[in-house]
């Protein structure tokens, strides 16, 4: 019974079944200004090779007073990030820098922490404790202040 059921798993997960980002266009909104500078810089602070692909959700924000959305999950969240696709929450006329998690990390520097975390071989750090939720996402969103972005 073990086997049936690891084999199970292990045909789901390789199956395309495995858990994407779906991405919803009806809460996408245009990148704010400053939004590529502060991604490169993000990047460029973290190391990564590649720059990920972010989209903005500023529509449809239902939840956390109006700072959240719904993830295709049902969970409240204010962002998101697999391989590299990343979604996050930003009211209009707020600056990326402002909104923070409870590391003290902007929303855009918290994302990238997991996608830097995924390139570099160390699987996401899905449960917040490793080396980019301890120093270099807080170095980030201060980056991004000073920017004024």
């Amino acid at each position: 019974m073990k086997t049936l059921i690891l084999a199970a798993v292990v045909s789901w997960a390789f199956s395309g079944c495995a858990l994407e980002i779906e991405v919803d266009p009806a809460k996408v909104v245009e990148a704010p200004t400053g939004a590529g500078e502060a991604i490169q810089a993000v990047a460029d602070t973290y190391g990564m090779r590649s720059l990920p692909t972010v989209y903005w959700y500023g529509k449809g924000l239902d939840c956390m007073d109006g700072l959240g959305y719904h993830d295709q999950t049902g969970d409240c969240v204010t962002g998101d990030e697999l391989n590299g696709v990343i979604t996050v929450a930003l009211p209009d006329g707020v600056l990326i820098s402002a909104l923070r998690d409870d590391w003290g990390c902007a929303l855009l520097t918290h994302e990238m922490a997991h996608a830097a975390s995924e390139q570099a071989g160390e699987g996401g750090c899905s449960n917040h404790d490793c080396r980019w939720f301890k120093g270099p996402c807080q170095g980030a969103t201060a980056l991004l202040e000073e920017m004024g972005i």
